[in-house]
């Protein structure tokens, strides 16, 4: 196993959920059943209820809240979308639900069923199969790397993965980086700017964004250092905070405005949104001012 394998593989070891704590999910499963039958047996089938409407409108503004959130998770591409998509497809199931159930035998009827049947529970299993698709393509993208194992179509299947940033930060620190990139350069002498060209074989647009560089480099009249750096697996997409091939930087710093700010790191080609639209080379524009400011 290689050394930047081995380090990965230590990331989880250690953090696997308990034992215990699925026991104690458990126990409580089995209480809400004693409590569910209790209620079953109990409740009236009619009960006057205080703050109907601060309950109702509650909801409806938690409904809003993580569709909002969805929205922009899915519009940045964060990791967070599986969560929120989650969230708010249980919501809206539950939504539908009791709007159904408290209509039932009343004017309202009609408008709760259609409601839920033609709104509700379709965006709700859009959000469900959305979440799976993106939990399956990332396992599956991780697990595709030499020397892991094929998964099958079932996520029920997959084992949990699970470290928290901070110890894969502190693992990452050890690595060495001959072992997670290799690089190669264009050195100028005496060059103020390094321009770093992160990629992977896998993704073949990391030419053209070479070439873009060294064209804008001869337009503006400077001459950085461009540097090519293959990240050659997932398992070492983490110590360079590598977002896709190509990712561009200009002395460190991605030139994609807030780019730094994601934590998206895998081995995949990147898209990017442009203001002509999604390309796989980021916008001319970003590229033409960070070097025209000297990074």
């Amino acid at each position: 196993m290689s050394g930047p394998m081995r380090h990965a593989t230590a990331l989880f070891r250690g953090h696997e959920p308990s034992r215990p704590l699925a026991g104690t999910i458990v126990a409580a499963v089995l209480g809400l059943v004693v409590w569910t039958a209790f209620l079953a047996k109990t409740l009236p089938a009619v009960h006057s209820a205080r703050h109907w409407d601060a309950a109702w409108v509650g909801f409806d503004v938690a409904l809003i809240a993580t569709l909002a959130a969805t929205a922009w998770a899915a519009w940045f591409r964060r990791q967070i979308l599986v969560a929120t998509a989650l969230v708010t497809g249980t919501l809206l199931v539950c939504d539908a639900w009791f709007d159904v159930v408290t209509s039932l035998g009343t004017g309202d009827q009609a408008v709760a069923i259609a409601t839920a049947l033609l709104a509700e529970l379709p965006v709700a299993a859009f959000l469900f199969w959305l979440a799976r698709t993106i939990m399956l393509r990332t396992i599956a993208a991780f697990r595709a790397q030499p020397g892991q194992q094929q998964l099958g179509a079932h996520l029920r299947a997959v084992p949990l993965l699970f470290a928290t940033q901070a110890d894969a930060a502190e693992q990452t620190e050890s690595w060495p980086l001959a072992e997670t990139v290799r690089t190669s350069s264009t050195a100028t002498l005496g060059s103020p700017m390094l321009v770093e060209i992160l990629y992977f074989e896998g993704c073949p647009t990391h030419e053209p964004a070479r070439a873009l560089v060294e064209r804008l480099s001869r337009e503006l009249a400077v001459a950085p250092e461009i540097r090519m750096v293959e990240v050659p697996d997932a398992e070492t997409a983490l110590r360079p905070r590598f977002l896709g091939s190509p990712t561009v930087r200009v002395d460190g710093h991605d030139i994609e405005p807030a780019a730094d700010e994601r934590d998206g790191f895998m081995l995949a080609c990147r898209v990017y949104r442009t203001d002509s639209g999604f390309a796989g080379v980021p916008d001319e524009r970003w590229l033409r001012d960070r070097l025209a400011a000297g990074g």
